[in-house]
């Protein structure tokens, strides 16, 4: 039996046409496109609020950041125009002018996807060099950006020029008879990218293991500078149903989930890029939070049980009635989130204090430990 595109498919046993045709894979596709952007979305704004917000800057790292977003928003939406196409439906109900507008969809998906991983990357590589001060660790995470640059250009060329003439891209005729092995450049594109996610974990981690830090806080950093293994599985996984797509009769059916993948992929980049600048938003919030449940007078201030004239919250925090809190409190925030950017990577850096002669992944692990001073009402507090 034939469809509107010419192909030709056979009812399973015991189902109707219209039942057939009936069949949908949309929300699921909606779904594994949305949920994961969502998800990504909240990290990207949490990290905003931390630099913007909190400490009112912005860095190199941010505008990658900024860009990835944008590219990711693009993409789910186009990834969820093509529902409106046949894609995750039967070949049975798509008609011709469906398969050139997916088309034509596809190849700006493939484009944005590449374009993504790379801004991600860079992200997380710009903000190591805000963190890894000495000159062997900047060498080595220039050289990292450079080959991010010089393997995404030629992949993107690829897409661009894959079909002769270009325009066959979308001609469901021709495509991809007229058009390079697909196979091979996504290959190609997915091994460059896993390289050098693993590149970059293992850059990282090292440089994280030999400090001394409470276990705990040893194994946040370690499995911040470790995320980008999540995009390493999510890449696999794609490619595996890449593989399985490769002998589809009914490839709009089949292949709903391979923009899910693709989708998360990209998002978890994001993730991964955003995660580890949005301590001070999480701070902030558990501020709010505490703050919320003191206990307070008849006229609504708050006060602690004891006849102290300041009270102390968890982490050691002081809170205090005197109009000096106000100022004091403003200076812990300006001091907690001075490079927020790093959140909790400030630990990890491994350049001197020319004044002291420590380490900076002393001193700073000290400042995340709660152990920076503020002077606040003629006292010194630890926050």
């Amino acid at each position: 039996m034939s469809h509107g595109t010419g192909h030709e498919f056979i009812l399973p046993p015991g189902v109707t046409q219209a039942e057939y045709d009936a069949q949908t894979r949309v929300p699921l596709m909606l779904a594994g496109n949305i949920t994961p952007f969502l998800v990504a979305t909240i990290f990207v704004i949490a990290r905003f609020w931390s630099r913007q917000i909190l400490k009112g800057s912005w860095a190199q790292d941010d505008i990658w950041v900024f860009i990835s977003w944008l590219g990711s928003l693009a993409h789910t939406l186009l990834n969820c125009s093509l529902t409106f196409y046949g894609i995750g439906r039967h070949t049975s109900v798509q008609i011709e002018s469906d398969a050139v507008r997916v088309l034509v969809i596809s190849y700006g998906t493939r484009l944005l996807y590449q374009c993504i991983l790379a801004t991600t990357k860079i992200a997380i590589l710009t903000l190591y060099l805000r963190v890894f001060t000495d000159a062997k660790s900047q060498a080595m995470v220039y050289g990292m950006i450079s080959f991010v640059v010089l393997y995404t250009i030629p992949c993107l060329l690829l897409l661009i020029f894959e079909c002769t003439p270009f325009y066959d891209s979308w001609n469901p005729y021709k495509f991809p008879q007229t058009c390079i092995n697909l196979t091979i450049q996504i290959y190609m594109s997915a091994g460059f990218n896993i390289f050098i996610e693993i590149l970059m974990v293992i850059f990282a981690v090292p440089r994280v293991l030999p400090l001394k830090l409470p276990r705990l806080q040893k194994l946040g950093l370690i499995t911040i500078t470790s995320l980008s293994s999540l995009v390493v599985i999510s890449s696999v996984v794609r490619l595996i149903r890449i593989s399985a797509l490769r002998t589809s009769t009914d490839l709009p059916w089949d292949s709903f989930d391979f923009t899910t993948w693709s989708s998360i992929e990209v998002n978890v980049g994001l993730f991964c890029a955003t995660a580890p600048a949005i301590r001070p938003a999480i701070r902030a919030m558990k501020e709010a939070l505490r703050l919320n449940s003191t206990p307070t007078t008849n006229n609504g201030a708050r006060f602690p049980n004891s006849a102290n004239r300041g009270m102390e919250l968890a982490d050691g925090e002081v809170f205090s009635q005197t109009p000096a809190t106000k100022r004091g409190r403003a200076s812990e925030r300006q001091l907690s989130d001075a490079d927020s950017s790093k959140g909790v990577l400030n630990a990890v850096s491994m350049s001197r204090s020319p004044a002291s002669g420590r380490t900076r992944s002393e001193t700073e692990s000290d400042l995340e430990m709660g152990e920076r001073r503020v002077k606040q009402g003629g006292g010194t507090f630890f926050v």
